[in-house]
């Protein structure tokens, strides 16, 4: 399991509402996704890159909305053609 601390570090907030109009998924699905290392996931959980919220199960974990996700596998594959 992949535990990345929050710290001080402000992260964008997302209303609840918006939240569940969107399929979220963990962390780790994401860099799966992405294909990206955790270090570098951790860099764009802190700084904004990809916005997050707390899982409300586990405050340990977080989670990101999918379509997020997609959108930044779609701008890392137009970079790479």
């Amino acid at each position: 399991m992949l535990y990345l601390w929050q710290g001080d570090v402000p992260h964008e907030k997302t209303t609840e509402s918006e939240m569940a109009t969107d399929e979220l998924m963990t962390v780790g699905e994401a860099i799966q996704h992405l294909g990206v290392s955790n270090h570098k996931m951790a860099r764009m959980l802190q700084d904004g890159t990809l916005p997050w919220q707390p899982d409300p199960l586990d405050q340990r974990s977080k989670l990101v909305k999918r379509s997020d996700v997609e959108t930044l596998a779609s701008r890392s594959a137009k970079r790479a053609a």
